[in-house]
């Protein structure tokens, strides 16, 4: 399994095959030599789902390491990057063409960009399905 995105984190619930562990996620400035200036307030707790082949070996509080399958990573970009920059290029050329109205353009493309979110958020439940995290314990890395 190739990993283009690993994080640890702490098991907090185990049920059957899925585990649930919890991962602090900070931003880029969280690390950063001066952070203390700014606080923590760049940093979160997320509950992760995640699956495991061998739950019997972990316990509630052991340090895990959760990863996600390559091709995975690339379709999370897609369709949070790629897809919505194709919609407002697209739109930007097609309205400009026939319109040869700059604001409508721009306004269109943003428009639809912000259709193109709210139909991710609306079915961001049915679209993470699709995407399944690992658990490996650490000892076992």
């Amino acid at each position: 399994m190739s990993v283009p995105w690993c994080s640890e984190g702490v098991v907090r619930k185990i049920e059957k095959q899925t585990v649930t562990v919890e991962v602090t996620i900070q931003s880029a400035c969280a690390s950063c030599q001066v952070k203390g200036l700014c606080g923590n307030a760049n940093m979160k707790h997320e509950l992760i789902k995640a699956k495991t082949d061998h739950p019997e070996k972990l316990n509630i509080g052991d340090t895990v390491r959760i990863t996600m399958k390559q091709s995975m990573g690339g379709k999370a970009v897609a369709i949070g990057y790629l897809l919505p920059l194709v919609v407002m290029i697209i739109t930007l050329f097609v309205t400009y063409s026939i319109s040869h109205n700059e604001l409508l353009s721009v306004i269109l493309a943003l428009v639809l960009t912000t259709v193109y979110y709210l139909f991710i958020w609306m079915f961001g439940k049915k679209i993470g399905r699709q995407f399944i995290f690992y658990v490996e314990k650490e000892d076992q890395i």
